[in-house]
């Protein structure tokens, strides 16, 4: 109970911050690097070499894949159907698809879940949102917005991805059997445990409300797959 009442207070706190002026307006981004540069590889290096590998690991890393594809064959087809332009489609492709799993699903998955449930949040993040939003959604965004994408600054962005290369250094861990110090834990488990509130204080500064009617007939669209559609078909897939 105390950690979803953390995450409201944490919203609630970003957003008194940006509204009288405590920060800078772009101070949310400082609060971004801090998340990305130390807190994500922080939490990867410590948690990674601790996921028994196995069979059960292709749920997580699959189901982003297959939300995107799905999303891909829904709007395209909606496309026709109802005469959206390319930019809409793209924008509901991207919106519908994806979802910010670590600024937002971190700290939900702790307070629901526990420790057990970020682990699998680092791998969902990771090898599923982070390669998807890297890969299919710049090409998409790309192709939507009518400009070109570059093969090769795709996959330098990946490399170069400080959660990613935590990422990857927690699974060479993993896989090799080695044990860091409990020191080295402790250190890593310090950084990363503000992650939470960083990150939700980041996003409570960036809330806005705004007058959706303009947009209402996309935004049920966009839901409509987001919440009812998608979660049905990860659904049908792997609990029958």
């Amino acid at each position: 109970m105390s950690n979803i009442l953390l995450i409201f207070i944490c919203l609630i706190s970003g957003k008194l911050l940006a509204r009288y002026k405590i920060l800078p307006p772009d101070g949310y981004k400082t609060l971004n690097n801090l998340v990305i540069y130390i807190c994500m590889p922080a939490l990867a290096v410590l948690y990674i070499p601790q996921i028994k590998v196995s069979s059960k690991l292709a749920f997580p890393v699959s189901v982003m894949w297959i939300v995107f594809l799905s999303a891909l064959l829904f709007f395209l087809l909606l496309k026709k159907l109802l005469k959206l332009d390319k930019k809409t489609t793209g924008a509901l492709i991207l919106t519908g698809s994806l979802s910010n799993t670590a600024f937002i699903g971190f700290p939900v998955l702790l307070a629901l879940l526990g420790e057990e449930g970020l682990k699998t949040g680092i791998v969902i993040d990771q090898a599923g949102s982070f390669f998807v939003l890297a890969t299919g959604g710049v090409i998409t965004g790309s192709v939507a917005s009518k400009r070109t994408f570059s093969v090769k600054k795709i996959l330098k962005d990946i490399i170069i991805f400080p959660p990613f290369i935590g990422f990857i250094a927690g699974a060479i861990i993993n896989i090799s059997g080695f044990n860091l110090p409990d020191i080295i834990n402790n250190i890593f488990h310090s950084l990363g445990s503000v992650l939470i509130v960083l990150a939700l204080v980041s996003v409570g500064m960036q809330l806005q409300i705004k007058d959706l009617n303009c947009h209402i007939k996309n935004l049920i669209i966009g839901l409509s797959y987001k919440l009812i559609i998608a979660p049905l078909i990860i659904f049908i897939l792997f609990d029958f």
